[in-house]
């Protein structure tokens, strides 16, 4: 698939979470941005199919999506926190929040990149051994390598062995991206997560 999605959000762990889980469905550059000065540098370049923003963002980048927006036709998706109301500068094409699951995402993102199916990179039907799930578990709780050879009572080696395996199989190579995978597939419990705080 040719063309860009940028994600413009402030906390790294959705913007990677998002772009892991999309990564999945879709063979799309996709470049995520913090600051109004990285989408001012990003606006022009490349062919943008779709943004995806916070919806918490400063008038100055409010006014550089609406231009982008309007000039290109492009739809620009909002992450919303649960309790926040859709903020009205923006005409938003749609919105999600953090407890959106994975299905509906793929969804949004299949209407407003015009895509009747979904492409093949989908890898979720190669399934996680019990021993990588318990792994993944323990990443996702922030352990490191060391931390987890000691809780399941095996060498470091092997450790970094099943982490290779699960990022081969879900495609996912950061700490984020394979925490908002766990989550999303109810492989850890998300109360134990500040979702206000931290997502």
């Amino acid at each position: 698939m040719k063309g860009r999605i940028l994600i413009l959000h402030e906390s790294s762990i959705v913007a990677e979470g998002l772009a892991a889980i999309i990564h999945k469905y879709y063979d799309i550059d996709i470049q995520t941005l913090k600051s109004s000065g990285d989408f001012d540098v990003q606006r022009s370049s490349g062919e943008v199919r779709m943004i995806i923003s916070s919806n918490e963002l400063t008038d100055e980048v409010y006014g550089l999506l609406q231009r982008f927006k309007t000039k290109r036709q492009i739809p620009v998706i909002a992450v919303i926190d649960g309790s926040e109301e859709i903020n009205n500068k923006l005409t938003f094409d749609h919105s999600f929040n953090i407890k959106t699951s994975e299905q509906n995402i793929q969804e949004i993102c299949s209407k407003y990149l015009n895509i009747g199916s979904v492409e093949t990179n989908n890898k979720e039907g190669i399934l996680l051994s019990v021993r990588e799930k318990d792994v993944l578990k323990l990443v996702a709780s922030g352990l490191s390598n060391k931390q987890i050879a000691q809780k399941l009572f095996i060498s470091v080696h092997t450790v970094i062995s099943h982490r290779k395996h699960i990022t081969e199989k879900t495609g996912i190579k950061s700490v984020s991206g394979l925490t908002i995978y766990a989550i999303l597939n109810k492989l850890i419990d998300t109360e134990a997560y500040n979702i206000e705080s931290g997502l």
